[in-house]
């Protein structure tokens, strides 16, 4: 697909809608990229939000960190959690009990996930070893997630294979 292998990817998969959560990572970057300035944030998909989610960008000065290829044909998603290091999955309270079938996804993949305490997705992954749970809303705790797994390769790498062992 053509990206940097030198750089560390935290990625996104689905529609944007407000309940994604996606104004949370955009809120965590800046102390992510503090610490960790090789980090790319890859956002699959498209939405009603995304404009909203461009100017926030902006506003936090974070959008050369932020790669949008837009809508990704489902078969070709694979190929792209491929290229992620770790996946996110931070929904908004709002989310209640939406179907967490991204999370899915990334642990068919093999991926670690920082996912929100909303709803179902967390009771249900709470136990699999391979979903930090953090609190909905709280960009730093967010970051604090990410950054946790950013410097742990080795837990990254854990999480990752009781992923696809849940699965």
């Amino acid at each position: 697909l053509g990206f940097d292998e030198s750089l560390t990817y935290i990625g996104f998969i689905g529609t944007f809608f407000r309940y994604q959560g996606i104004d949370t990572l955009i809120g965590a970057a800046p102390s992510i990229i503090q610490r960790y300035p090789q980090v790319r944030f890859l956002i699959l998909g498209d939405g009603p939000m995304k404009d909203t989610w461009q100017i926030m960008l902006t506003e936090n000065d974070v959008e050369s960190y932020f790669i949008f290829p837009g809508f990704i044909p489902y078969e070709q998603v694979p190929s792209y959690c491929a290229v992620m290091d770790i996946c996110v999955a931070p929904y908004h309270r709002s989310a209640g009990d939406s179907s967490p079938v991204k999370v899915f996804d990334y642990l068919a993949c093999g991926k670690p996930v920082v996912a929100t305490d909303v709803g179902e997705t967390s009771g249900f992954f709470a136990d699999s070893g391979a979903v930090m749970i953090v609190a909905p809303e709280d960009p730093a705790a967010l970051a604090q997630g990410l950054n946790r797994l950013l410097e742990n390769e080795t837990l990254r790498e854990e999480m990752g294979k009781r992923g696809r062992a849940f699965i």
